[in-house]
């Protein structure tokens, strides 16, 4: 069973995300640990300790929790679900805070909901950014709040031909084996490239392959180049025509999925309200 940590602001954003997570549950063995952080020192397990026990930010804290567990719980039970449901209140600096839990609880997966200005946004695209992009030792799965979970069918895979896609694809196949997911490699150019001929796509495709655990080289990895004047209009095209369910790429194309976040761009991020973004960290293997 993995464990999956969620932090939770309590915005509609965050609850979304749990509600994601609830649905995810019904096809894969998890269980789900949320987490909110207050400011205070850092590391503080026990929020609503005597030091605490007047404060008012904790105590709205802990009845806010109370109320969203009791929520989840009763869905859970409306779905079928047995899954342990578990909190935690801490203190301090948000990112510290749950790089921290991820280590303590063991949680093989991150669940964040990602809106303009919620909790998740400023550790995307904030000054959290960095810090729990680049440490985090766990996938970490973005959920918008337009997007609802229909099932992990096809998932497609932002390339840059890179030797860390080889680790990232393989812990793909690994996260969601249980779905049997079709997993579509695709190649978004940057903008001003030149075109890749069929010929070293096939190039860079099978050297791809070798990059990935002997038992994932046999998969038949199809690859598409997206290389139109506006990547991410033709990643959103592409998005919908085939119908993923799933986008996913390492922390080494940060630039990208840094902008697919970014509300200034609403042109370029007309997608993202409907498909889930999933990030691994370039360079790090996951059980």
């Amino acid at each position: 069973m993995k464990h999956v940590l969620i932090p939770t602001d309590f915005s509609a954003a965050s609850a979304h995300a749990c509600h994601y997570a609830l649905r995810l549950a019904q096809v894969l063995p998890l269980n789900l640990h949320l987490l909110h952080v207050v400011s205070g020192p850092a590391h503080s397990p026990h929020p609503m300790g005597n030091e605490h026990e007047q404060d008012p930010t904790y105590e709205h804290a802990q009845e806010k929790m109370g109320q969203l567990i009791t929520e989840l719980r009763h869905k859970a039970q409306q779905l079928g679900l047995t899954i342990p449901i578990s909190q935690g209140l801490r203190s301090g600096e948000v990112a510290a805070e749950v790089l921290h839990e991820i280590a303590q609880r063991g949680a093989s997966l991150l669940i964040l909901g990602i809106k303009p200005r919620s909790l998740a946004y400023r550790i995307f695209v904030g000054s959290h950014a960095n810090h729990i992009l680049e440490q985090a030792p766990v996938p970490v799965l973005a959920v918008p709040s337009g997007a609802n979970f229909h099932g992990i069918r096809r998932c497609l895979y932002a390339s840059a031909f890179d030797p860390a896609d080889g680790p990232a694809i393989d812990d793909l196949f690994h996260l969601f084996r249980a779905l049997q997911p079709q997993i579509e490699v695709v190649h978004i150019a940057d903008e001003g490239t030149d075109s890749l001929s069929e010929a070293e796509q096939h190039r860079l495709t099978e050297q791809l392959k070798t990059h990935l655990s002997a038992p994932h080289r046999l998969y038949p990895l199809e690859t598409t180049i997206l290389d139109s004047g506006n990547m991410f209009r033709a990643l959103d095209a592409y998005t919908e025509q085939a119908n993923i369910d799933l986008l996913a790429m390492t922390t080494h194309r940060r630039s990208l999925f840094k902008r697919l976040f970014d509300p200034s761009l609403t042109e370029e991020v007309l997608f993202h309200t409907r498909v889930p973004l999933l990030v691994f960290r370039a360079g790090s293997r996951h059980d």
